[in-house]
């Protein structure tokens, strides 16, 4: 805006904040039309950091109905996608193809009270591949929340046979099971954050592993 020099007019110059969106997926929340993505919402970026931030108040659909200890607590499965939004975000790395995250930490949960931005780093390493770190700033310093690398793969080398998969397993738990093991005191679940629909178990000795069904809560839909 190009702004009177002259000090006595008294013309307001007001920036507009009523050009706001409703960011699918989360509930009555609203997010700055500008919004990258609901969690990696804009770029900070200087000339030595590639960086994204986000600012949560806890009112968010995936704080809301995550709660450990009663306090809405950001899930460990929003780092992932935080350093996967970041990626895509960066121009330079657009091109299609499978990303797989190794080295993943989670390094401290974030409880969110109040208020809080929460930043995404990007850093080339010389193998190739990107070091992400996640982090937030408090009263007294900037906490790491998360670390982990992102390397582009060859998605036809790491395609999985699910149905083999499933034919392997013996037992089957369905959403109601699931929740009424995890959900207690400590850990709620509300209805956004119940995307689980079936655990199928296979508790072969030598490989174990659990194969998840998912689906989109109608909450969010």
């Amino acid at each position: 805006l190009a702004l009177p020099t002259y000090p006595f007019a008294r013309e307001p110059y007001w920036i507009d904040g009523a050009n706001v969106l409703r960011t699918p997926g989360l509930g009555s929340v609203e997010a700055p039309a500008a919004a990258l993505h609901p969690l990696v919402q804009r770029n900070t970026s200087t000339l030595v950091s590639q960086r994204f931030t986000s600012t949560f108040d806890g009112r968010e659909a995936h704080l809301a109905d995550h709660r450990v200890g009663g306090v809405p607590t950001l899930p460990g499965v929003c780092y992932l996608e935080m350093a996967l939004a970041a990626l895509r975000a960066s121009s330079e790395h657009e091109a299609d193809g499978a990303i797989e995250l190794r080295d993943v930490v989670w390094v401290r949960p974030l409880a969110v009270t109040r208020a809080v931005d929460v930043h995404t780093q990007l850093v080339p390493t010389q193998g190739g591949d990107i070091a992400f770190d996640i982090s937030a700033a408090t009263d007294r310093d900037t906490a790491i929340l998360a670390q982990g690398r992102l390397l582009r793969i060859d998605a036809a080398d790491e395609r999985i046979d699910l149905a083999r998969l499933r034919a392997r397993c013996g037992r089957t738990l369905v959403a109601d099971d699931c929740y009424a093991l995890l959900n207690g005191p400590a850990l709620d679940y509300g209805a956004a954050f119940r995307g689980l629909a079936a655990l199928h178990l296979c508790d072969d000795a030598s490989a174990p592993f659990v194969l998840a069904q998912l689906r989109l809560p109608a909450s969010v839909e």
